[in-house]
């Protein structure tokens, strides 16, 4: 039996989206290729029993690609949310279905080989569904899990139409005769049509990410650049918080770049950028303006306890060795803390405020914490406890 021409509808859309995928990978690397390697596999598949080979071979050449195709599917959904992809264990499943699907097309049983085939496709698209539940984060995520999930579902529904739709024999002309083949064609071009967009609209997504980090992120460090900070500010509100600013700077920066290279130099701003983050609170924006000035700018934190902090951080500062990357001596800081006022009328006044107080620790001979008062920040005295 010939197919009719609505029988290469699917398999077009579905090449004509592997395309657009294709062209995506140059911003979307591994995950776009993974999509559009599922739907040229799935669009093969569809193909494959039209053409002139026997029949057991288009079986077996098309179960494949289907199976691969799953597979396909569900790897770029867990890369796309950071999943580990268990690319093993969901192989182990693809080929012990193979196996299966292979007896039925040699005992000549199209309905075994059906069920079989779409009842894997199934596991493996519920699988990384599953998996990925989770860490969905946006509407676009949330879109394409949806997609998937409807993608399983209607695999499900097929299953159990199978034994209605499908009758005796076996190969492409009983599959074109069927029921069935009508319903498929149908189905897969209108959840692969959905199933695509959802995926060009994460790829989207990361992309426009991928540019807004890149954008407000210090390529050197990985902190935030002045315009991420400027941004981070924003989510901060001195009227319902306390905020505090603590402001950084290396002293005799110029000397390292000088004496030990600027790889050295760039090996000892990474290092002062990872203690940062490390001894900083988590909710802090910590930021790189330029050369060797760092911000921290701290939510439900007042002065003196910036003032501590800053004090931790130069003392542990201070204790780290460099002689790993070649740098002899100590590296030091000076630092200047102010408190985000709700008089003031942007962020950039509290930052100023800390500028000033930096000013005065160089000039005080560096190595120093000065708070806003333009004073050096003094440890609290110990509270002495008498015994009764």
């Amino acid at each position: 039996m010939i197919p009719s021409l609505s029988a290469f509808i699917v398999p077009a859309i579905m090449v004509a989206f592997a395309c657009a995928f294709l062209l995506a990978s140059r911003w979307a690397g591994q995950l776009a290729l993974f999509w559009a390697a599922g739907l040229g596999a799935s669009a093969t598949a569809f193909a494959v029993p039209m053409a002139p080979l026997p029949s057991q071979i288009l079986a077996f050449l098309a179960n494949a690609l289907f199976l691969f195709a799953a597979l396909a599917y569900g790897q770029g959904l867990l890369l796309q949310l950071g999943r580990p992809p268990q690319l093993l264990r969901r192989s182990g499943a693809a080929g012990f279905a193979y196996l299966v699907i292979g007896t039925a097309i040699l005992g000549g049983d199209l309905q075994t080989e059906l069920m079989v085939s779409d009842l894997s496709w199934a596991i493996l698209l519920a699988w990384p569904v599953l998996r990925a539940l989770r860490h969905a984060r946006t509407p676009a995520h949330w879109a394409l899990l949806a997609v998937m999930s409807v993608m399983t579902l209607e695999c499900l529904v097929r299953v159990a139409a199978i034994s209605l739709l499908v009758s005796a024999g076996s190969g492409p002309d009983a599959y074109f005769a069927s029921p069935y083949a009508a319903l498929a064609q149908a189905s897969a071009g209108i959840v692969v049509a959905a199933f695509s967009l959802a995926g060009l609209g994460n790829i989207v997504q990361t992309v426009v990410e991928g540019f807004r980090r890149d954008a407000e992120q210090d390529a050197l460090t990985g902190l935030l650049n002045r315009r991420g900070l400027d941004r981070a500010g924003a989510h901060f509100d001195p009227r319902r918080q306390t905020v505090s600013v603590i402001q950084c700077d290396l002293d005799n920066f110029k000397r390292i770049n000088d004496t030990y290279g600027h790889a050295a130099g760039d090996q000892v701003l990474k290092r002062v950028a990872a203690l940062l983050l490390d001894l900083a609170p988590a909710n802090a924006a910590a930021a790189r303006l330029g050369g060797e000035e760092f911000v921290l700018l701290l939510g439900d934190m007042r002065l003196a306890e910036a003032g501590m902090l800053a004090h931790r951080i130069r003392m542990a500062l201070g204790g780290l060795g460099w002689h790993e990357i070649g740098v002899d001596g100590q590296v030091t800081a000076s630092f200047g803390v102010a408190q985000w006022s709700q008089g003031d009328h942007a962020f950039a006044d509290a930052l100023s405020r800390a500028d000033a107080a930096l000013y005065v620790a160089k000039a005080e001979g560096r190595n120093r914490v000065y708070l806003e008062s333009r004073r050096a920040f003094q440890m609290p005295a110990p509270r002495v406890v008498r015994s009764a």
